[in-house]
């Protein structure tokens, strides 16, 4: 059985990459991991936990590409918000990201563009600058327009949400 710094240093193995523990002891205290995560196994991380690994791991080996299936799933929003952070940072360096969510409005928060599916069909090919619920096919605009965000119907109160 591997542990995450066996794992780790043999995915940099497999991409020629050079395995620099140094930089990601410091790749994970920017994503507020300890160190010692490279001791457990992987069984004992958290989903998030995992999640903020393979974006460091990411980082270390200079990826090209990533494939990034619901990564801000069962995370809090702040969690959420710091992988996505580090993604687009990915993205700035160079790094094409193909992200998968459910989250709308995540993705119009983080993504350059927005492609959607319904019923296996792409309905929506619309960068995030140009995002109006006129330029939207009929399910994405639906589904835009349910956001509680967005719903003038929702007011935030101290405490919680207000009809």
């Amino acid at each position: 059985m591997l542990n995450i710094r066996k794992h780790l240093n043999r995915a940099c193995h497999l991409t020629g990459r050079a395995w620099d523990e140094t930089q990601m002891v410091q790749l994970l205290q920017q994503s507020d991991l300890a160190p010692t995560v490279l001791e457990r196994f992987p069984r004992q991380l958290s989903g998030g936990m995992a999640k903020r690994i393979l974006a460091c791991h990411a980082s270390l080996s200079q990826a090209r590409y990533i494939l990034a299936d619901e990564i801000t799933a069962w995370l809090d929003t702040a969690l959420a918000n710091q992988l996505l952070e580090h993604l687009r940072g990915l993205c700035e360096r160079g790094c094409g990201v193909l992200w998968v969510t459910h989250d709308l409005l995540l993705a119009a928060r983080y993504a350059d563009r927005i492609v959607a599916l319904h019923q296996g069909y792409i309905t929506d090919n619309i960068r995030c600058e140009r995002l109006q619920p006129e330029e939207m096919s009929e399910p994405l605009k639906r589904q835009w327009q349910a956001l509680p965000e967005l719903n003038p119907l929702f007011m935030p109160t101290g405490e919680g949400i207000e009809c």
